[in-house]
């Protein structure tokens, strides 16, 4: 076999007719990645990428200057340069690694520097595929193999870290909310652990004394013979036995409130005892 003419091609591209399959962004590619294993693809989204060039390596590395690389006893001139391709793409400010994807690739472009970073936005077109066909020690997951990709804009790290400040807030206020609502309705007894559903009207049970018992069955801040009478009358209904643990008065079986527990929430009310009531 005769080598190459000086000036001729080292990598001849047969098909640059990829014909992807449109998607919306990372996370549609990440929903349909089972069913998409193994088709191209064509989507735009926010990279960030390591390129690592392996002839500029080669030459940092080893003892024969910055433009010739050893090989056994000889120093020779690398002619063309494989540079690998690593990253993640994500679509809006992922809350975590599960919504972004890994891309792999390989190029010959010319990179004077061992490694390189790329973060922007991108057009990217690859092949998806399983982690497993590039080796079985990974994870089993998918991955975007780069057939092609084109730089399209910058990354925002400013606004990046704006909306995802906003949307932490946004998630804090809305639970502090949350809690101001319940403690409008429930008094300053409202638990945020503790799944509530009220027995009767709007009010949710309150804990009046602290003891995880919610004598109080109407939510109206008081605890009183109607709340016995509320107790007994939604006996068998879900909101009563869905949280039984909240009215296990009588420290039977917390999985199920029966008529002793009516009885010993009335036994409560007529002793007085640790119980607030008005």
């Amino acid at each position: 076999m005769s080598l190459p003419e000086p000036d001729a091609p080292i990598l001849y591209v047969s098909d640059v007719d990829h014909d992807p399959i449109e998607v919306a962004d990372v996370p549609s590619l990440i929903q349909q990645s089972s069913e998409l294993a193994g088709d191209i693809v064509r989507l735009d989204a926010a990279v960030f990428q390591t390129t690592i060039s392996v002839q500029e390596t080669m030459e940092a590395t080893t003892a024969c200057g910055d433009d010739r690389v050893q090989i056994k006893e000889a120093c020779v001139d690398v002619v063309n340069d494989a540079v690998l391709h690593g990253g993640v793409a994500w679509s809006g400010p992922p809350q975590d690694q599960g919504e972004m994807i890994p891309l792999l690739g390989v190029s010959t472009k010319d990179q004077l520097d061992p490694l390189q970073d790329h973060p922007g936005k991108y057009e990217i077109i690859g092949e998806v595929v399983s982690t497993a066909r590039i080796d079985d020690a990974l994870p089993d997951s998918e991955v975007l193999v780069v057939y092609a990709i084109e730089r399209t804009g910058n990354l925002d790290y400013e606004t990046l870290e704006t909306t995802i400040k906003t949307r932490i807030e946004d998630t804090v206020e809305a639970f502090v909310s949350e809690f101001e609502r319940q403690a409008s309705v429930s008094g300053d007894n409202f638990d945020p652990d503790v799944d509530l559903t009220p027995v009767v009207g709007d009010n949710l049970p309150q804990d009046l004394t602290g003891d995880g018992l919610y004598r109080d069955i109407r939510g109206d801040g008081k605890f009183d013979i109607f709340d016995i009478q509320t107790l007994y009358a939604n006996l068998d209904t879900p909101a009563i036995q869905n949280q039984s643990e909240l009215f296990n008065f009588a420290g039977n079986d917390p999985n199920e409130v029966d008529i002793f527990d009516v009885q010993a929430l009335y036994s409560d009310l007529s002793s007085g005892s640790d119980v607030s009531h008005e």
